[in-house]
């Protein structure tokens, strides 16, 4: 990534640099015209002229692809990070499945098992600011884009080639799948 930028520093000099000396070659020759000197030929005007607008141009084009760049390293560079955490969400939504089945006339299990679904919600709504979605399956046609099938089934109510259950949720970081959802899908 350095290389990259210091390739981009080295680009804008040499763009800058280049715009510089046209502006000033464009300012000696209005200087000449408006002192009353022509310059030698009208082409060359034109010429310096047509370089300019060609450098500013240039110019425009670096400031909106370095601008881009830097908008889609920010989108993904914490790519790495969520995948990391993906495994811990899982866990967390595993623990709440058991507790929700769990019946216990304790308040501490209840608090807890809540104190856990607030925690997750909290983390998802913090990850889905950065971008990060659930992939949606169950009850889709089977993409191999999307998802990883684990198991065909026989399920007469279905479709073939439908997702009937989900082992493991897939995800996109904005448009990117980040991980692929495993399923089970119907014969």
């Amino acid at each position: 990534m350095t290389d990259e930028m210091n390739i981009n520093e080295k680009e804008k000099e040499i763009t800058t640099e280049e715009l510089d000396l046209t502006e000033e070659k464009l300012e000696g020759e209005e200087k000449s015209i408006s002192n009353g000197q022509k310059s030698e030929t009208p082409s060359e005007a034109d010429a310096l002229k047509d370089q300019l607008l060609r450098t500013l141009a240039e110019f425009d084009n670096y400031k909106k692809r370095s601008q881009r760049d830097m908008s889609q390293f920010m989108q993904t560079a914490n790519e790495k990070l969520i995948l990391e955490l993906l495994p811990v969400i899982d866990d967390m939504e595993r623990a709440i499945k058991v507790s929700k089945e769990i019946t216990s006339d304790d308040a501490k299990v209840q608090q807890f098992a809540q104190g856990v679904e607030f925690i997750y919600k909290k983390i998802m709504k913090t990850l889905e600011a950065k971008g990060l979605k659930a992939i949606e399956s169950i009850g889709m046609p089977l993409d191999v884009n999307l998802h990883d099938a684990l198991i065909q089934i026989d399920a007469p109510d279905t479709e073939p080639h439908t997702v009937i259950d989900e082992h493991e949720k897939g995800y996109y970081l904005y448009d990117k799948v980040i991980r692929h959802a495993k399923v089970i899908v119907s014969k």
